[in-house]
């Protein structure tokens, strides 16, 4: 089965009625006191903060008001509409298509790389409508990550880059010519030379790096990302 082509970042204008909130956390009735933001957060900390991490993302229609959910097999990392309709899923393992008409959620790449210790996070699409995604350690104790990119049309992951912990914040300079992304865990932002029609990126270097205790707001435990 063949994707769709996807539209870029910009896509977010066309989806204020779709993700109010696009991932999986469930806010609690009654939330306990959030932690030092300048102290490391715990995913079970992070459940008691956000509520249980679950495969349901939500979307809250902005004029009515109404929210809707849609149950889906697995956490979700990222995600992507589709021009002809539907989405890309980013679940743990693997990318999906996803019909917010029927629920249908059918596995369209995957990776040998993905395991129990190995799972999909943030991804993004380019300007060429490829689907750009990055994988993280669970345990986020070694660089087993590495960025993956699914090409318009294509079933396979295409890996582009490796040797990172926990995949974060994937962008592009105005000119394509920049991909930056951030290691969540070496608390260090990269920057690497891409070439927007062949989809490769080369000459990885540090942007920025943070160093100090506030280090943790890198960590995401708002259900209002991206």
């Amino acid at each position: 089965m063949k994707t769709q082509r996807l539209r870029p970042t910009s896509l977010l204008a066309g989806l204020a009625p779709m993700l109010a909130c696009s991932t999986a956390l469930v806010a609690h009735a009654a939330a306990p006191p959030v932690p030092n933001p300048c102290t490391l957060v715990t995913v079970a900390e992070m459940q008691q903060i956000v509520g249980p991490l679950t495969g349901t993302p939500r979307a809250t229609d902005p004029a009515s008001g109404e929210t809707r959910s849609w149950e889906v097999p697995d956490i979700v990392g990222s995600m992507a509409i589709r021009t002809g309709g539907g989405a890309i899923l980013a679940l743990a393992n693997g990318v999906h298509t996803f019909d917010f008409e029927t629920c249908e959620c059918r596995m369209l790449a995957t990776s040998p790389d993905l395991n129990e210790q190995v799972q999909l996070a943030d991804g993004k699409v380019d300007r060429r409508g490829r689907f750009i995604v990055g994988f993280s350690d669970r345990g986020m104790k070694e660089a087993r990550g590495k960025l993956d990119t699914l090409d318009p049309g294509a079933s396979e992951l295409r890996p582009i880059d490796d040797d990172i912990f926990l995949t974060n914040g994937p962008c592009w300079s105005p000119d394509d010519r920049t991909f930056c992304h951030a290691d969540s865990i070496r608390k260090t932002i990269y920057a690497d030379d891409h070439d927007i029609e062949r989809g490769t990126l080369a000459n990885r270097r540090p942007q920025a790096a943070l160093r100090t205790a506030a280090s943790a707001a890198f960590r995401k435990i708002s259900c209002s990302r991206r």
